[in-house]
């Protein structure tokens, strides 16, 4: 895995990512930085500003500083198993699917408001209450991840949550759109 990166800059952010398919030595070294909540040794030399402890002989970092001051020590042997290979990649998945979920988040509200007429319906706004505030739950979790307060095993967590999220999007929006519903008998109205 490499991120490309102009190496001059003190604040170079990734310009593309590929996965780890095989371990190396870099693999490795990432797996560490990314077990301790940063991306990779840039992030980390940035936020920490502290020289990495390196295991002699090997090169793999030796300890590293989460965000919460606590450390993480690794061994001198390798410690990313090859299940785990994978699992190294930088952000670009999380983007895509929080961004698609924040999409059809702010669809669903913009609809609560609007759908069927207005002025809207006291139903849509309960609706889009609840939504706001499992939302807001999410954004908390993604924080203290972010922070390196969470261990990565919460990011599956994120992801149940998020799911639940955008069911409960589209079954507000299948609500708010009359989808599946007989006008004959309405009654709910």
């Amino acid at each position: 895995m490499s991120c490309v990166r102009d190496v001059l800059d003190g604040n170079a952010q990734p310009k593309s990512m590929s996965r780890a398919r095989q371990w190396t030595d870099e693999v490795e070294n990432l797996y560490r930085f990314q077990q301790a909540g940063y991306r990779d040794e840039l992030e980390y030399r940035q936020i920490k500003q502290v020289e990495i402890d390196r295991w002699p002989g090997t090169g793999f970092v030796k300890k590293l500083q989460r965000r919460d001051n606590t450390f993480y020590y690794y061994s001198r042997k390798r410690e990313c198993e090859d299940r785990d290979v994978h699992k190294v990649k930088d952000r670009i998945i999380n983007l895509v699917i929080g961004g698609l979920a924040s999409l059809l988040v702010i669809v669903t509200i913009i609809s609560a408001f609007v759908f069927p007429s207005l002025p809207p319906k006291p139903l849509n706004i309960f609706f889009a209450v609840c939504i706001v505030l499992m939302c807001s739950s999410v954004l908390v979790l993604i924080y203290w991840y972010r922070q390196g307060d969470l261990e990565p095993k919460f990011r599956n967590l994120i992801y149940y949550m998020l799911c639940s999220v955008v069911l409960l999007c589209i079954c507000a929006n299948l609500y708010f759109h009359d989808v599946g519903r007989d006008k004959k008998s309405n009654v709910l109205s």
